[in-house]
């Protein structure tokens, strides 16, 4: 079904923007904010204008997806079941492990690194670079609790309307832990597109971020991955007992490439220090 046919769809079954809206708020007011393969855009130094998308699938009304990942490079990003789906997660476990053990400042900053990480994914389109179409924007907290407030200041409401939404401008400004952000609306609401033909490509295009729950066996993964469009689902989160065999046997198992040394680096640090404290926890048994 095309956004067209939703569109009118929804429209026709009754819900009224302003009752979605409030649906929207009262998800807003109980959502925690605590602390590749597919089209990721992140905001570049100074002004961004980008335009926030409505929800599309599974994602019901609601315009963004809470994520939790647990970061061990580039190419080994494990979605955390327990952030994402209120599951357990044996990388959870294993960090409460870490900050268990006392007075041991290594095993402190291995679980720093090793925590999952809370983001916000959504559609966007950037005003600035409209030819690549939709791309999937990941915000951490401070930046969707700004979008949060707009949504739920009653001169701004639903900001994410295709046909009269409002566009937002993120500056960035600093870099790594110094990286400040500052969400500014713009004036006046617009359609999502001028050309309503390029609104509805656009919504078609738009990525179903709910999350699909994937097997115990990747063979039988495939066919989850993406819908009757061919679009992928980006949020994939692997059973207990799958997470559990691949960490104890990390490999170059995900999604995001990247170039970037200072990830490899990162990465590679990462992998050591879990390795080294493997090594160490074996030995040990083996003396007692």
């Amino acid at each position: 079904m095309s956004y067209e046919e939703t569109r009118m769809t929804k429209r026709n079954s009754g819900g009224s923007r302003k009752e979605i809206l409030e649906a929207i708020k009262q998800k807003l007011a109980t959502t925690d904010m605590g602390g590749g393969g597919k089209n990721f855009w992140k905001p570049k130094q100074g002004a961004n204008q980008i335009r926030i998308l409505p929800g599309v699938g599974n994602m019901g009304e609601m315009f963004w997806t809470s994520v939790g990942s647990h970061y061990l490079g580039p190419r080994n990003n494990v979605m955390c079941p327990e952030v994402t789906l209120g599951d357990e997660c044996p990388i959870c476990k294993y960090v409460q492990q870490l900050y268990a053990d006392a007075g041991n400042q290594e095993s402190k900053e291995l679980a720093g690194k090793l925590r999952a990480r809370k983001q916000f994914w959504m559609n966007i389109v950037d005003r600035a670079d409209e030819a690549k179409g939709v791309q999937i924007y990941a915000p951490g907290v401070t930046v969707f609790g700004s979008i949060a407030s707009l949504v739920q200041d009653p001169d701004y409401g639903d900001i994410y309307d295709a046909d009269d939404g409002l566009d937002i401008t993120i500056n960035r400004a600093g870099a790594g832990l110094d990286t400040e952000y500052e969400v500014i609306p713009r004036r006046n609401s617009t359609p999502l597109s001028a050309s309503q033909s390029t609104t509805d490509d656009w919504m078609d295009a738009a990525y179903d971020l709910s999350p699909v729950i994937l097997t115990d066996d990747p063979s039988e993964d495939q066919a989850k991955l993406v819908d009757e469009a061919g679009i992928p689902f980006p949020v994939a989160v692997k059973p207990y007992s799958r997470i559990e065999r691949e960490f104890e046997q990390p490999g170059d198992t995900s999604s995001d490439s990247s170039d970037d040394e200072e990830d490899e680096e990162e990465e590679s640090a990462v992998k050591a220090a879990i390795k080294k404290r493997r090594s160490s926890r074996s030995a040990n048994s083996k003396r007692r």
